[in-house]
């Protein structure tokens, strides 16, 4: 596995441990920042082809020392699924590859991005998971990228 997936993969899991314990204490009250950002994803949700995705949650994952927020979203499409196997099949992990920059492209806008900006926002990741949570692929936004 090359270096920089490899990076990338420890940032991800990273998040996704601060996901949890920054949702244990979250209030109730959305800020405007999740409440824009959960409009996206609806809207990224609801947009052809992606109409087989549902967001089912915006979470800030870190306050400092970058302000960072994870759109959580799942699905049953069976293309979206991960290839199993892919640590020892080179055909697999070039499939999920490709699956993860096309979700990438989808999810990384420019729309993103002004949000992000507007919010002074330095990373927005989007989950793609099964409908048993477990995480398909992975978008990582940062500003200014």
């Amino acid at each position: 596995m090359k270096k920089g997936y490899l990076t990338l993969l420890v940032l991800l899991m990273f998040a996704m441990v601060v996901a949890y314990f920054v949702t244990l204490q979250q209030s109730d009250q959305p800020t405007p920042e999740q409440h824009v950002l959960e409009e996206y994803g609806k809207q990224l949700a609801s947009s052809p082809p992606n109409h087989v995705i549902t967001l089912f949650a915006v979470v800030q994952t870190m306050e400092q020392p970058m302000r960072a927020y994870t759109l959580q979203f799942k699905t049953a499409a069976k293309e979206l699924m991960a290839a199993p196997n892919a640590q020892n099949d080179p055909v697999a992990y070039r499939t999920n590859q490709g699956k993860t920059e096309v979700w990438q492209a989808k999810f990384c806008t420019d729309q993103l991005k002004q949000i992000m900006a507007t919010f002074n926002i330095n990373l927005v990741s989007g989950h793609l998971a099964d409908m048993r949570g477990e995480i398909q692929s992975t978008a990582i936004c940062f500003s200014g990228s």
